[in-house]
């Protein structure tokens, strides 16, 4: 009897093994995806800023150095919440989620102009980390997810609000002048 427990236990403790190394295997899998798919986010991010801003520059440049009426309207060195409609209020309300923050409530701005200039067919959002971004079309809207700055020399930055990958402070693209 004494050698049917002895195989028993050794059973056991072999299945407790492999038990263990598949839960262990699995974390890692699980992590991994994680990391890929904040990777992906913000890859994505990038591509939607720096469309964005050549998006603007184009426009600018068809246009003999005009801006967006919506871009001549703000105030330089502020920050928008980029918008695709109306909303005109709460655009500041996701700032705990944006690496830079908008400057105030009232500081949103509309490039819808692009779609209707036929430089997008449809504007770029920014894919959801911790907010569920939107076109910002109504006043309960958040936004695309990313931001817009402008220097008193009309120079551009945009920036995404949510960055997610290691080792990431800022996603953005800008035409400042180095």
């Amino acid at each position: 009897m004494e050698k049917s427990s002895s195989g028993f236990r050794n059973i056991n403790t072999v299945a407790g093994v492999i038990f263990f190394g598949m839960c262990i295997a699995v974390i890692f899998l699980v992590i991994n995806f994680s990391v890929s798919a904040e990777n992906k986010r913000d890859t994505q991010r990038q591509q939607d800023v720096d469309s964005l801003l050549y998006e603007l520059k184009s426009f600018r440049n068809q246009n003999e150095g005009l801006v967006i009426r919506s871009i001549y309207n703000m105030t330089p060195s502020e920050t928008y919440m980029i918008v695709y409609g109306d909303k005109r209020k709460g655009c500041d309300d996701m700032n705990a989620y944006c690496d830079v923050k908008v400057t105030s409530d009232t500081h949103c701005v509309d490039l819808s102009e692009l779609v209707d200039y036929g430089m997008y067919e449809d504007s770029p959002i920014a894919p959801n980390g911790n907010v569920w971004w939107d076109k910002g079309i109504s006043k309960n809207d958040n936004g695309i997810g990313y931001t817009l700055s402008i220097n008193k020399n009309l120079a551009l930055t945009i920036t995404a609000c949510e960055s997610e990958g290691e080792g990431m402070d800022q996603i953005f693209s800008s035409d400042l002048k180095k």
